[in-house]
């Protein structure tokens, strides 16, 4: 099986919210490439002089959380999981995950669209241990209020 292989010189923005059009795949211009496609939302980078793309997202930490405690938590998923990285700004109060993606030898786009569906569903999983270790926010409340059940759609 051969996949077509995209330069790097040619890697741009454009280059990936084409790959990402061709797919189907949600996606607007959000202070970058901002994917909305998958259960977690997140950015992608193009980093052309370094010849990497980079994928983050980041969930708000508890603020009456420990740093320590935060610290531990990143730590132990550095040292756990595999593919994203992890990281916390204390004066964001954020928790970080990031992808890393060289593409010096060019980029397959198959290969792009893989890792746009394991990061959503890693930074899902590690966000619900954080909210679990009493560490991140939790989820926000989306549940329908009485009224939005008692509405009718017309059709």
């Amino acid at each position: 099986m051969s996949f077509d292989v995209i330069p790097a010189e040619t890697i741009t923005d454009n280059t990936i919210t084409t790959i990402l059009d061709q797919a189907s795949i949600e996606h607007s211009e959000r202070a970058g490439i901002y994917v909305t496609g998958y259960d977690f939302n997140f950015w992608v980078a193009v980093e052309p002089e370094r010849n990497l793309l980079i994928l983050w997202s980041y969930w708000n930490v508890l603020p009456e959380a420990e740093e320590i405690e935060i610290l531990r938590f990143v730590n132990h998923l550095n040292r756990t999981k595999i593919l994203l990285q992890f990281s916390y700004s204390q004066q964001m109060c954020r928790f970080y995950g990031y992808y890393f993606q060289p593409y010096h030898g060019g980029l397959i786009p198959q290969n792009l669209l893989k890792v746009c569906q394991k990061f959503p569903a890693i930074m899902s999983d590690v966000v619900d241990e954080g909210i679990e270790a009493g560490v991140l926010e939790p989820l926000p409340d989306c549940s329908r209020s009485q009224s939005d059940a008692d509405h009718e759609t017309k059709h």
